[in-house]
């Protein structure tokens, strides 16, 4: 920009990517859309989980939470049901 406002050039860095490997990802969706879907709520699930339990090392008052036990249990489940091919997570 000069010093009036106007517009004199743009720096732009090396495009980084490579067009293969994202087809490659996108085909490999397409023909396993359902097992990597499944992996992906499971991994969120159990990432969950383990948040919970952190939070529950460093805040030992949570610990006996009846709330807290029940959400742990709802996702040990959620992670069991989602490899059911009738899964219903509710």
């Amino acid at each position: 920009m000069s010093p009036q406002g106007k517009f004199l050039a743009k720096v732009c860095g090396e495009t980084k990517g490579n067009v293969f490997l994202r087809v490659q990802q996108i085909d490999r969706f397409r023909e396993e859309g359902f097992l990597l879907t499944q992996n992906t709520m499971a991994a969120k699930f159990s990432n969950c989980r383990q948040l919970i339990h952190r939070t529950l090392h460093d805040n030992a008052e949570l610990r006996e939470d009846e709330n807290i036990q029940k959400v742990l249990e709802v996702l040990k489940e959620g992670i069991d049901k989602v490899y059911k091919k009738d899964c219903k997570i509710s």
